[in-house]
């Protein structure tokens, strides 16, 4: 949805959507008795985490190749299929 060009997410959407999201996992933590780290915590842990520029032009760079060796693998199954079925 980010990616989309007609989605936004300004600060106070994203507060809200955050909101929900930390009432859901407090209400796993309650029902679920997580064994290791609780939900909450684990989110207020990643809130912390700060993205740099850099490290955002990295990861986005590693998706991109993961998504076309992805679309490559496609193409040449594709492309075996099709020779396959020619002979």
């Amino acid at each position: 949805m980010q990616h989309s060009s007609v989605f936004a997410l300004d600060d106070t959407r994203y507060q809200t959507l955050i909101t929900i999201v930390h009432d859901m996992l407090t209400r796993f933590d309650q029902r679920n008795n997580p064994a290791g780290e609780s939900y909450v915590k684990r989110l207020d842990e990643i809130r912390k985490m700060e993205l740099e520029t850099r490290s955002f032009e990295e990861i986005k760079e590693r998706m991109k190749a993961g998504l076309i060796e992805k679309m490559h693998a496609v193409f040449d199954s594709m492309v075996s299929d099709a020779l396959n079925d020619i002979c």
